[in-house]
């Protein structure tokens, strides 16, 4: 066994290593969110950072097992995910952020596909459509009720939304279910 985690080890590290050093920046999908990094400094911070080897590999670990959980990974370059604490001083500068960057967005051809704008949150949906496939899907949520914490998510690479609806429903992620290929609107 022991023979065996040591050859994994060296077959994987050099590939986890070039894609960290890989410039995402460039990819369709991918989506600067620089603005944030000052709200990451809470106590309460969560980042996740999963590159295109990872990702392969938990798609040929669950081909078998998850079918739909393997046709969406196979593709996928990148996930980015940030959540952190917000502190309510804080929570009007994050509004104009999520705004800020939800205009670069429809100005860059992305499509919102979910907008929520309640008392206590607000959360934006956008994919980004290169010719006929999704490249990206930006997830922006802002809770300022009890909790008041805020999740990015960023998803990179060539993504089945079908796949990504039906995983929502599976591991019910609200919001998630409703997207499809057909929800193109920009509202």
């Amino acid at each position: 066994m022991r023979k065996i985690i040591i050859l994994f080890i060296l077959v994987l590290i050099p590939s986890f290593v070039s894609s960290q050093d890989k410039d995402y920046t460039k990819y369709p999908g991918y989506v600067d969110l620089s603005d944030i990094e000052q709200f990451k400094e809470s106590e309460s911070t969560v980042e996740v950072f999963i590159t295109k080897p990872l990702l392969s590999l938990v798609a040929a670990a669950s081909s078998d097992e998850d079918p739909q959980l393997y046709r969406l990974l196979k593709n996928l370059d990148l996930i980015k995910v940030d959540n952190f604490s917000v502190t309510e001083e804080k929570t009007g500068d994050l509004k104009k952020i999520i705004k800020k960057i939800s205009d670069r967005l429809i100005n860059d051809k992305w499509s919102r596909v979910v907008r929520v704008r309640e008392t206590d949150e607000r959360v934006e949906i956008f994919i980004k459509n290169e010719g006929n496939r999704v490249a990206g899907l930006l997830i922006m949520s802002l809770e300022y009720n009890n909790n008041k914490e805020a999740t990015f998510v960023n998803i990179v690479g060539n993504i089945d939304m079908e796949s990504l609806g039906k995983l929502s429903r599976k591991f019910d992620i609200p919001r998630l279910d409703s997207l499809t290929t057909k929800d193109k609107t920009n509202k």
